[in-house]
């Protein structure tokens, strides 16, 4: 066995395999708010709304900030505790900032929740079966 063979063991014929870089749309547009503090890239064809403080990515991903001066991990688990999670807290650093995400199903739709915290302002990123790409926009995060 070659090693690359060996590497996709038990996962069927590779045209079967599917690729998660493919299932990444290429974030090419960006969006920023002096207000929240932050600049992020996102899809060419989702289209932007802003309504009443929520920003809208698509139909996909809102996005909303305000103001606190309590710790991101109370505000998280204060979250946490009102919803069954589908699994574990995941973590993401982005510079020097931590982002908790918290994932549930919801009547078969998988929900995520971003929260961080860029100052005395919390940001919080909802996504509805866009696990992927809200990683990716994550990834993409500059605090400005």
């Amino acid at each position: 066995w070659r090693h690359a063979e060996g590497d996709k063991y038990g996962q069927g014929p590779a045209e079967q395999i599917p690729n998660p870089k493919s299932q990444i749309p290429n974030l090419t547009r960006v969006w920023q708010s002096k207000e929240m503090g932050i600049r992020i890239k996102y899809p060419e064809e989702w289209k932007v709304s802003q309504k009443l403080g929520v920003v809208e990515f698509g139909e996909k991903i809102k996005m909303s900030g305000v103001g606190t001066k309590e710790n991101l991990s109370d505000l998280v688990d204060r979250e946490a505790k009102g919803i069954k999670l589908a699994r574990e807290r995941e973590y993401m650093t982005v510079g020097t900032v931590a982002i908790t995400i918290l994932a549930w199903d919801d009547m078969g739709q998988m929900r995520q929740r971003a929260m961080l915290k860029n100052g005395d302002r919390l940001i919080v990123l909802d996504a509805v079966g866009a696990e992927e790409t809200l990683r990716a926009i994550l990834s993409s995060l500059v605090f400005i």
